[in-house]
């Protein structure tokens, strides 16, 4: 993990951000509160938060560059981790950052679903292929909004 001024790359090919890198600095709390604003600022300016936080990835990952088995399921990584939003909103509360926006996002897709499912295709549907089948239990994003919610 490199970081480039506004973002972290994990990814040994290109620069483009890694989001998961840049939201688990967020949750922890790790590095300075200036680095961590310019990565909240970074993923807010790539509308990684839309439609509901979060999208794992700005772009396309070149299929060319995924392991064989990653490619049954390509869009996996593009699509939308309710975890990882939860992770990023907890991350943005302890910035002192309003995050009431995002929240009632992720709020809506636990009211659709009636659970903390795993992943959203971009549409907001449950991520499914004919290779993945995407959890309609999330224990971990339950647990995320939980410490969110409660003080």
């Amino acid at each position: 993990v490199r970081w480039r001024g506004d973002h972290f790359v994990d990814c040994s090919v290109g620069d483009e951000m890694g989001v998961d890198a840049g939201v688990f600095a967020l949750y922890f709390g790790l590095f300075k509160k200036e680095v961590r604003e310019f990565i909240a600022k970074r993923i807010e300016r790539e509308g990684l938060t839309k439609p509901s936080p979060m999208r794992s990835h700005e772009g396309r990952h070149d299929k060319r560059l995924m392991p064989p088995l990653t490619r049954f399921s390509p869009d996996y990584h593009n699509a939308v981790w309710p975890h990882l939003g939860l992770a990023y909103l907890n991350g943005l509360k302890r910035l002192g950052r309003d995050y009431s926006n995002h929240k009632a996002a992720v709020e809506a897709v636990v009211m659709k679903y009636r659970n903390f499912v795993e992943v959203l295709d971009p549409e907001g549907g449950i991520y499914t292929t004919w290779a993945h089948s995407s959890d309609h239990g999330l224990t971990m994003a339950a647990g995320l909004y939980l410490e969110l919610a409660l003080d």
